[in-house]
């Protein structure tokens, strides 16, 4: 597309106010410490009752082993990073399934991509095929079409809930708009309470 030829990075001046940000967090994260005092004084201002002293909090939380942690997670990932080595990003064709020559009646799909994930956990994912027949010399279109459902949402939550719906419809005949029923059925929950409460005190 035209417009994606002439894409570019963003200017410096975008990229430094978010480098910034980011070896905020990074100290943050490393040193929580020195934003303890700040934090404890802004949460002591809602209510001093339900939150502990700066001080009491830097005693209590381990604070100690947050810093020790961040660090050695820093320093295997700096280790990392020099062992593997700053690469450029190399420019490669696109992944094309096969087809290194694609025409303008093919379209990019993730099927053929996880395709041998699906077939690996088929029997969890039940995956769905539909495939026309192709017979003949010269046979005529045919189509292929797989369908991935949920196997949470499509295959317990959908079926259970319209299972349900259906075992409901029979308790329809109690909601006729009848007052004379509802009285009735009030009357009968009340004779089975004092049974219960009277066998309960017996």
């Amino acid at each position: 597309m035209p417009p994606a030829a002439t894409g570019h990075e963003a200017p410096r001046a975008m990229r430094w106010p978010m480098a910034a940000l980011a070896l905020c967090c990074i100290a943050i994260g490393v040193l929580p410490q020195l934003v303890l005092g700040a934090l404890g004084a802004a949460l002591a201002s809602f209510d001093p009752a339900l939150f502990e002293p700066a001080e009491a909090l830097a005693l209590t939380a381990p604070f100690g082993f947050v810093t020790l942690t961040a660090a050695v997670l820093l320093g295997a990932s700096a280790a990392t990073a020099a062992l593997i080595g700053w690469r450029s990003a190399r420019r490669e064709l696109t992944w094309d399934c096969g087809y290194a020559v694609p025409s303008v009646r093919m379209q990019y799909t993730a099927s053929s991509f996880a395709g041998g994930l699906v077939d690996l956990f088929r029997w969890a994912l039940w995956t769905e095929v539909h495939a026309s027949d192709v017979a003949g010399t010269f046979p005529g279109p045919a189509r292929l079409a797989t369908h991935l459902p949920d196997p949470v949402l499509d295959r317990m939550i959908l079926p259970a809930t319209r299972w349900l719906a259906r075992a409901s419809l029979w308790m329809r005949w109690l909601q006729r708009g009848h007052l004379h029923s509802y009285v009735l059925y009030i009357l009968i929950a009340v004779i089975v309470a004092l049974l219960v409460a009277r066998g309960e005190y017996r």
